[in-house]
């Protein structure tokens, strides 16, 4: 990224206590090439990096990672944007999470051991070439190891002022309880749009009853709200959508929504982008809406969604579409 830059103006919310950050995120997977690992098809560092910088040019200054977006790459591309740009890192909120590894075979699993947080956090601190983390998350829950002993591990490094602040992706109310038993959590994560609110209405409850911060993953549903996700549409390899049947399935089972949403952004004169994003941040506990761009006019598409007001009838139909559609779109997982 270019030296002495300064971001658009973008609406902020509060993501912790401490910590504000723009309220529409940049979705590191999206930039995590062919090696695969949650990627969204091929994408070259020096794209990666020009999509990143024009990220930071629009306002975008939460930048969402993890070390399986790409096997790393992401965390690299990221740490490249940044290098020697310490000024431009103060802006920057930098996200990114702990758990999910893989063996020399590039198979994953969850590990969310003393051992392996120090050895995934030194490894991100260099990829992302920075000494500290702003938002650092669980990413998903681990059935082998205590969450008391994560959470113990993760204390010692924010008092070391290593990470600046904890979060949680894809917890369960019990597990959050029996975390901040420990250590606050003071970010939650989860996926949330308008085909997917299976989580969101308890999580942001427990948000505003804390007074932490959310941060809506899918912002776009794979890519189902923004009307290049359709029926039979073939994917690159290095895309993790071919990966999945469920995708397909979400895709045939909610045609019918995804072209009335269509006509909807179409009546508001906006993007379906817009839209989908709108949606998401029409709920005030919501921090911030990670979107994942391949492209500079991809991110351009979106930042109308930080500053558009849904009328009160829209946002009545998009929750009742959100409520009729979940139970379609997760059932397509089975």
């Amino acid at each position: 990224m270019k030296q002495n830059t300064i971001p658009s103006e973008i609406q902020k919310r509060k993501l912790t206590q401490d910590i504000s950050c723009s309220a529409i995120g940049f979705g590191g997977g999206s930039i995590s090439g062919s090696a695969g690992g949650y990627g969204y098809g091929d994408i070259s560092e020096s794209q990666a990096v020009a999509t990143l910088e024009h990220a930071y040019q629009s306002g975008i200054t939460l930048f969402d990672t993890a070390p399986i977006y790409g096997f790393g790459d992401s965390e690299k591309r990221i740490g490249k944007a940044l290098s020697g740009q310490k000024e431009l890192r103060k802006n920057m909120v930098i996200v990114t999470k702990l758990g999910v590894t893989w063996d020399s075979h590039k198979n994953t699993f969850i590990d969310n051991s003393p051992d392996s947080i120090h050895r995934m956090l030194e490894q991100s601190l260099k990829d992302l070439k920075t000494d500290y983390i702003d938002l650092y998350m669980i990413h998903w829950p681990d059935n082998k190891t205590p969450i008391e002993s994560t959470m113990e591990t993760l204390k010692k490094y924010k008092d070391a002022g290593v990470i600046r602040a904890i979060g949680a992706s894809n917890f369960g109310v019990d597990l959050i309880e029996r975390a901040c038993q420990i250590a606050p959590i003071e970010t939650l994560q989860s996926e949330f749009n308008v085909f997917n609110n299976t989580n969101a209405k308890q999580l942001l409850e427990i948000c505003t009853q804390r007074k932490i911060g959310f941060m809506a993953y899918g912002s776009l549903a794979k890519g189902l709200l923004t009307g290049k996700v359709l029926p039979n549409r073939k994917y690159d390899l290095s895309d993790v959508r071919s990966k999945f049947a469920f995708v397909e399935k979400q895709a045939l089972a909610l045609a019918n929504e995804a072209k009335r949403f269509l006509e909807i952004a179409q009546e508001l004169n906006c993007s379906p982008a817009e839209l989908a994003v709108t949606y998401v941040l029409s709920f005030p506990h919501v921090s911030t809406a990670l979107c994942g761009s391949k492209t500079p006019e991809q991110i351009s598409s979106l930042l109308h969604g930080a500053k558009l007001i849904l009328p009160a009838n829209v946002k009545s139909e998009l929750d009742s579409m959100a409520d009729l559609c979940t139970p379609i779109y997760l059932n397509a997982y089975a």
